[in-house]
């Protein structure tokens, strides 16, 4: 069955949510370069 966030979509098509589900640390960098801005920086947790 698949989940759906609050808003109805799919959580299975979200980056973030695959990302924390495979443990992909790379892509997760990878993520973290790509949503972060200078009004809003990112970490890994790392």
């Amino acid at each position: 069955m698949t989940e759906l966030a609050w808003c109805g979509l799919n959580f299975e098509e979200f980056p973030v949510f695959q990302v924390t589900q495979n443990r992909d640390e790379v892509r997760k960098r990878w993520l973290v370069a790509e949503y972060s801005s200078q009004e809003l920086c990112f970490t890994t947790g790392i």
